[in-house]
């Protein structure tokens, strides 16, 4: 993580960091037994990297069983959107410059609601097929992730730093870059104020004062 955080901050000219939390920060060595206990307990390694003013932190997640590497941020859904499918199209646009088809998309619905997951490609021939039945619901988040299979290269130590940080670098090229963040828009008048009338009743006020 460190050396893709160093790559990432070379190529973007920013500085990318791992996410650490504050007692990690202070005692680093408390970090290294907790990974390695999580490690021998579930075979999974996982970090964060946070990217300057990009819409999430990307989570890398190893994981020996499936000798893989999944790549993903998550973004909160817009909530200005009265329809499902409205918010998966607001979603697409922002990947409309992505040609990896194999990413998959996962929508996360509110309460005990279960996941909805589908790849790039299918959603893009059909907007409705990540919302399924749940037409009356919203959203709340999107999780976009990548799963690469590195095989035998994942036991390689020579081998897996290399393909990790590919991982990582051709994610946030397919997908880091063009996402941003849903931000309410500023509040409008409910019907447009008419400067004149407006300056009228202030004089009015003004003069009963």
């Amino acid at each position: 993580m460190r050396s893709t955080a160093l790559l990432m901050s070379r190529e973007l000219e920013t500085n990318v960091t791992t996410v650490l939390s504050a007692k990690e920060r202070k005692d680093p060595n408390s970090r290294l037994e907790v990974l390695q206990s999580d490690f021998v307990a579930t075979g999974l390694l996982e970090s964060r990297l946070s990217v300057p003013d990009a819409a999430s932190h990307i989570s890398v997640e190893a994981d020996l069983s499936s000798r893989s590497v999944t790549v993903s941020m998550t973004v909160d859904a817009p909530r200005d959107k009265k329809r499902a499918p409205a918010t998966v199209t607001w979603l697409l646009r922002q990947l409309a410059k992505t040609e990896n088809d194999n990413i998959m998309i996962v929508a996360k619905w509110p309460s005990r609601t279960q996941d909805t997951c589908k790849d790039l490609a299918t959603i893009r021939e059909d907007v409705s097929a990540l919302v399924a039945d749940r037409k009356n619901q919203l959203p709340r988040a999107f999780e976009i992730r990548v799963v690469s299979d590195l095989g035998g290269k994942f036991t390689q130590r020579r081998n897996f730093v290399p393909e990790l940080v590919s991982c990582v670098t051709r994610f946030y090229e397919a997908v880091g870059q063009h996402v941003v963040p849903w931000q309410a828009p500023p509040p409008k008048p409910r019907k447009p104020v008419q400067v004149e009338e407006f300056e009228k009743d202030q004089i009015i006020e003004s003069c009963d004062g």
